[in-house]
């Protein structure tokens, strides 16, 4: 029998903490895959405990949940969390115009957010 590493149980919480959260928020693994630049194939890795996650990688996750980093690193993290709509703005700079764009995406339905972020994009290109 092989006995687990600290490390090995640290990665496990970890993962754990960021599936909840981003479960908590309502996306998929895609979505918050794409937020972060990564592919969802990664993150299932990451959040199973079957590979390490990078500290750039767990600010990216961190900024895009829209929590601190010590909360997705320290035990009891997800305590007291439930919807992204919930979640304190911990930026206290940022543009108010980046709020509403939030808000309105908290309200667009998990099944219709795909289609709504192509809109984004082709909007964003300037293609019509």
């Amino acid at each position: 029998m092989v006995a687990r590493d600290r490390d090995d149980d640290f990665y496990d919480s970890l993962g754990t903490r960021v599936r909840k959260l981003r479960e908590d928020r309502g996306w998929t693994q895609e979505e918050l895959a794409q937020a972060i630049a990564i592919e969802p194939a990664t993150l299932s890795r990451y959040e199973t405990a079957k590979k390490a996650f990078p500290l750039d990688v767990l600010r990216r996750i961190a900024t895009s949940l829209r929590v601190p980093l010590g909360h997705l690193i320290l035990d009891g993290g997800t305590s007291g969390t439930s919807k992204l709509a919930d979640a304190p703005n911990y930026d206290r700079h940022v543009d108010p115009r980046h709020a509403e764009v939030l808000d309105v995406w908290r309200k667009i339905p998990a099944g219709r957010r795909k289609l709504a972020l192509r809109l984004l994009r082709t909007l964003a290109s300037g293609e019509d």
